[in-house]
């Protein structure tokens, strides 16, 4: 009986379906690392879009980030903020990849998660966490994330 990849009876024997998830969720958090630094944060956290449903490109490639003050709190440098939510963008596409793990392949895969991390997740993380997104407008609190991580 397999009980978990660190059971003490079997040290670490991972199976081919435990290894290959493994991977996918690595993959998968390379390419929202490489969607949130090209334009992920700027379409979900801009200040300067006043459309209330998605940011536009002022921090494409995270261009005037590294000395601001972040939206969430003047005491936290901007950067650092971008890290932070960025890590919310990964562990939300892990658990996308988690759902398509064995039923496709790989590499069309990433291509899905970087087009999904772009038209859905950060469309909604600039409506309940961008300054002028309609859900924070309109008073939406979600501290953990988990109105934008169980909606995305």
């Amino acid at each position: 009986m397999h009980v978990s990849p660190l059971s003490p009876t079997d040290e670490l024997n991972l199976t081919f379906s435990e290894v290959s998830l493994i991977w996918a969720v690595s993959a998968s958090n390379a390419v929202v690392i490489f969607q949130w630094y090209f334009w992920g944060y700027s379409l979900a956290f801009s200040r300067s879009a006043t459309n209330g449903f998605i940011g536009n490109l002022r921090n494409f490639g995270l261009i005037k980030v590294a000395g601001d003050p972040s939206p969430g709190s003047s005491l936290i440098p901007e950067i650092l903020y971008s890290f932070f939510q960025m890590e919310f963008a990964c562990v939300t596409a892990g658990i996308l990849v988690g759902g398509l793990a064995e039923r496709g392949r790989v590499l069309p895969a990433m291509v899905f998660i970087f087009i999904w991390a772009t038209l859905v997740y950060c469309p909604i993380a600039y409506w309940a966490w961008g300054v002028n997104g309609w859900g924070f407008k309109w008073g939406v609190v979600d501290f953990a994330g988990g109105v934008t991580v169980s909606t995305a």
